[in-house]
């Protein structure tokens, strides 16, 4: 067995120390974020957010194309990778103040969700398969990510994967308990 690390292992890597979110916004929002380089979910609230870190990645689903309009979108429109680690708030108006995260995005191109409804894991066989999109953000599985970053014209590669990768290590360590050594005892 060669000691070298094959793309699976390390795709299979990425996806236990990565985690991949789904997010749900218009359209027309998604858009914004997109030319801003950021992602807010939630009407800019901060809870959801706490739960994604840096090197997750994150594909919006757009149920429809403008705000607040019946017009029927349904589709993933933006997919990118979180810079930022926690949310910050920006003033948008006196009475809004949403909490976001910078995000370098990888896509903007669009993907009907329609196509692979039996494709991917948390739509598969399910008749209320938009339901869970009312949560605002969720998480869903590496596979099922790479299923739609490969229908929006993104290829995960072994730079990123290993980015990803690396990332999870420094992780890793900031959570292990610190080793004090007095300069004595040497």
């Amino acid at each position: 067995m060669s000691m070298q690390q094959t793309n699976s292992d390390r795709e299979n890597d990425a996806a236990s120390t990565s985690r991949c979110w789904i997010a749900v916004a218009s359209a027309d929002h998604v858009a914004r974020g997109y030319a801003g380089g950021f992602m807010q979910v939630c009407h800019g609230k901060q809870g959801p957010l706490k739960r994604v870190k840096p090197n997750d990645l994150v594909v919006y689903y757009s149920p429809t194309f403008i705000y607040q309009q019946k017009d029927t979108c349904q589709s993933f429109t933006a997919l990118g990778l979180v810079s930022s680690t926690v949310p910050y708030q920006v003033v948008m108006s006196d009475d809004f103040v949403p909490y976001r995260h910078d995000v370098a995005w990888l896509s903007e191109q669009q993907c009907l969700i329609r196509p692979l409804l039996q494709t991917l894991s948390f739509t598969r066989d399910n008749p209320r398969w938009g339901y869970q999109f009312r949560l605002g953000l969720f998480e869903i599985p590496f596979e099922d990510m790479q299923v739609i970053a490969h229908q929006m014209g993104v290829q995960f590669s072994e730079d990123l994967l290993e980015d990803l990768e690396l990332a999870a290590i420094v992780k890793e360590r900031e959570n292990e308990p610190s080793v004090k050594v007095d300069i004595d005892d040497l």
